[in-house]
């Protein structure tokens, strides 16, 4: 069914004819009606890119929209497929089974907004494997960029016994209506929806852009409707903009929204542009008056309401089996089954290891499902399966069909519920391997003896960055990766929060600011989880955490962060799932000028850190060494680095010379024997030093130099010669200086040389894939890249 080679054009259908569906579907779900279109546009695209008439930068922006996403690997793609309420029928099941045993690595992935993941797929593959999933009544067009995300909602509505009604068919209405608008494809930023069916919001929709939280009113149904919330770097919780609509307005408040989102939404600065940003700067009272005036802006005629969601009727209340069930069988319905208001029926979970699950296994899942509940998967927020409408005469065949095919197993909540993002071994943006973690921290409570079956589903999340693709804001437990010093050597690490989630009395954010480092970090949650299950408070973590908890976690944090041997050090040094030291190589593609600024704020954090601990002449050492990047050292050693400093910065003017007995100080103690006191040190001036160098960083231009800056003579820059003809060609070779340094030395040069020379710069292989591009966006022009005989490669670039 799938070959490689050259996209082809589906021929099935014409592209003005939308793709036929299956008769009898029992999840409503439209594919967008410009769907062939766009597959015909992207198999050109495929084409022009292979055949070198369209460049990777323009195809980028392309690809991205339609759900694909290049891999760390620069060769291979993933395809997330959208699963709007994340509903996939057998036969979906099956056909993105297919794609990703013959065209991808054969492993699917699931994701924290149910949809689920094609990874490994090559360039030539990616549009017949569109095509396929187009076929199946499946799109990943709207998976990524900044587009209409996947519109998630609750995995127990429908049967859960606290929801005021089932909010399926509303979520799915949404996604229908909002995948037809050209507006979803073309917003300042990405816009995520979730629908809930009661308070608990189990799905999170008071963490989403837009939530939709079931509710009612004189008997009525109808949502409250939350707006602004997100997780990242500047995590939010969503403000109320309505106590009550009725449930035929959600698609029209989805879309004035995104109308205001578009009209007013911040383009320029990626950093700015998600819609709780704009909540802010405007004001609630002001967003929620330009939605009015876009919802009076709308056609009315056009409005949607949800058809009712179909589930599968039960049928007569059989009673249950006679018995008290005993074995593996018992264990696994303790663990993996959860009654359903509907009488005699059950929800099946079917946990996932990190949200992955083999295609053969899924197809063979595909056969479970067809002959039992209501014959469709639904997928969770905590990347795992649930099969519902399971009666109590199908609960032994299903478990040992499910055993059958390895998915039958008891899995104690607390670690099936365990959730961690794709990390730096495939993510561009990540800085730490989390699933390696997320193994290391199972295995450590697998063999800590602790009684993990009476824990309740304690949510631990782990993100490799602070982007929160984990959802570890909103976690019991969540950990995002971050990068520390440790005796000048860069060493990964996880800041932990605690105390994050959503509940009937409201929802809240995870916080804490201790670092760890990854190595340490399984030893940490097992204490923090034992002492939970001997404090008072158990089983309630949240009162743990806000009771004792905090504090027995910086304690257990605090005695992570001791080292006293070299062996622990080196230790350190290596993440989890890595046979190399700790670096940020590979972090952004082409992205060298962000890896300088991730080394900086590496640095800065890290003299915070020591400041809070009061260790001061560490904290002097951090900010000495944080700018230093930026005049081309990445200087370990403590002394130095403070000689660095003072030859750059102190005796260069940028900072006060009223440090200089501080940094004098602290150059004495770091020459002296290791085990000697710090030095007695002003912790006012210390805080002030580093205070001073943040804010050169603040100040800091784009070409990495500060204003106004009276620089040494040895880093003065050359003024471009009048005459361009008269400079001569200069050649480096910076083989084995490590990124972003090779970017910096580079820049360097290239600020000496007369306007229009050209430099010739030999690079190793990390180099060549990032230096190009980094300067390419800092305004130089690239003139040639070429493979040299002895493995190096020669970049030219125009001055």
């Amino acid at each position: 069914m799938f070959r490689p080679g050259q996209p082809t054009k589906p021929t099935s259908s014409p592209a003005s004819a939308p793709r036929a569906r299956a008769s009898r579907d029992p999840f409503p779900i439209r594919l967008p009606r410009r769907l062939d279109e766009d597959l015909d546009r992207f198999a050109d695209s495929v084409a022009a890119v292979l055949d070198g008439t369209l460049s990777e930068d323009v195809f980028r922006a392309q690809r991205v929209p339609m759900g694909i996403y290049l891999q760390r690997d620069g060769a291979n793609h993933l395809i997330r497929v959208r699963l709007p309420a994340g509903g996939l029928l057998p036969s979906q099941a099956r056909a993105v089974a297919a794609i990703s045993g013959e065209l991808g690595n054969g492993v699917l992935h699931t994701t924290t907004r149910q949809a689920v993941q094609i990874h490994g797929v090559a360039l030539e593959d990616l549009h017949p494997a569109l095509v396929a999933l187009a076929d199946a009544g499946l799109t990943a067009r709207g998976a990524g960029g900044n587009t209409v995300r996947n519109v998630t909602a609750c995995p127990l509505a429908g049967v859960c016994s606290k929801e005021c009604f089932d909010v399926t068919s509303y979520a799915t209405e949404v996604a229908s209506q909002l995948a037809d608008n050209p507006l979803s494809l073309q917003l300042p930023r990405k816009y995520k929806i979730a629908f809930s069916g009661c308070a608990d919001d189990c799905v999170g929709a008071a963490f989403n852009d837009l939530g939709f939280v079931a509710t009612t009113r004189d008997g009525q149904p109808g949502f409250r409707v939350l707006v602004g919330g997100g997780m990242g770097g500047k995590s939010r919780v969503a403000h109320v903009l309505a106590e009550f609509v009725s449930v035929d307005q959600a698609p029209r408040i989805a879309e004035a929204i995104a109308r205001v989102f578009d009209r007013h939404g911040n383009r320029r600065n990626r950093n700015k542009a998600r819609i709780r940003f704009l909540v802010k700067e405007l004001g609630v009272a002001r967003f929620e008056t330009l939605v009015r005036r876009e919802l009076g802006a709308l056609d009315r005629g056009e409005e949607g309401e949800g058809t009712p969601f179909p589930a599968a009727a039960p049928t007569s209340d059989t009673p249950p089996l006679a018995g008290v069930p005993t074995g593996e069988f018992a264990r696994w319905r303790q663990q993996q089954v959860e009654p359903q208001r509907q009488a005699a029926h059950h929800v099946v979970h079917i946990p996932l290891r990190l949200g992955d699950i083999p295609a053969g296994t899924l197809t063979a899942l595909a056969g479970v499902v067809e002959d039992h509940g209501e014959r469709l998967l639904r997928l969770t927020p905590s990347q795992n399966l649930t099969l519902r409408w399971v009666h109590e005469r199908e609960l032994r065949a299903v478990q040992r069909e499910l055993s059958a095919i390895g998915l039958g197993q008891p899995t104690p909540a607390v670690v099936s519920e365990l959730v961690a993002c794709a990390g730096a071994a495939t993510c561009t943006l990540g800085i730490c391997r989390s699933r390696p973690l997320a193994t290391a921290i199972t295995e450590e409570l697998d063999a800590s003896e602790l009684p993990l079956e009476k824990l309740p589903p304690v949510g631990i999340r782990l993100s490799g960055c602070p982007d929160a693709c984990s959802r570890h804001p909103v976690a019991d437990i969540g950990l995002f990766g971050a990068a520390r010093r440790l005796d000048g050597q860069l060493v990964p690490h996880y800041v932990l929060q605690l105390g994050g989630g959503v509940a009937p009395q409201g929802a809240r954010l995870a916080s804490g600011d201790d670092a760890i480092p990854a190595r340490r970090v399984p030893g940490v949650i097992r204490g923090l989880l034992a002492a939970f299950l001997e404090s008072p408070d158990f089983p309630d973590f949240r009162t743990f955490v806000d009771g004792e908890g905090r504090d027995i976690a910086r304690s257990l944090a605090r005695s992570a962060r001791t080292v006293s041997t070299d062996e622990e050090r080196r230790a350190l040094v290596v993440d989890w799932g890595a046979d190399r030291p700790f670096s940020l190589e590979g972090r952004g593609p082409g992205e060298c000028g962000a890896g300088i600024f991730d080394l900086i704020e590496v640095d800065l954090r890290s003299g915070r850190e020591a400041l809070a601990d009061g260790r001061l002449a560490e904290t002097t050492v951090q900010a000495a060494r944080a700018l230093l990047v930026t005049r081309g050292h990445d200087e370990r050693e403590a002394g130095r680095a403070i000689e660095l400093f003072e030859e750059t910065f102190l005796h260069a003017g940028l900072v006060d010379a009223r440090f200089a007995s501080t940094l004098a100080a602290t150059r004495t103690w770091a020459a002296g024997s290791a085990d000697q006191p710090e030095p007695a040190l002003d912790r006012g001036q210390v805080e002030e030093l580093l205070a001073a160098v943040e804010r050169l960083y603040e100040d800091m231009d784009d070409s990495l130099r500060f204003v106004p800056a009276v620089e040494d003579p040895a880093d003065q820059v050359a003024e471009p010669s009048a005459d361009a003809d008269a400079a001569a060609d200069r050649s480096e070779d910076f083989r084995g200086v490590v990124c972003p340094l090779n970017y910096v030395k580079t820049k360097m040069v290239l600020g000496q040389m007369t306007s229009g020379a050209v430099l010739s710069v030999l690079l190793d292989e990390a180099g060549a894939r990032n230096v190009p591009e980094s300067v390419t966006r800092d305004g130089y022009e690239v003139l040639s890249l070429r493979a040299q005989p002895e493995g190096s490669t020669e970049l030219r670039i125009r001055a």
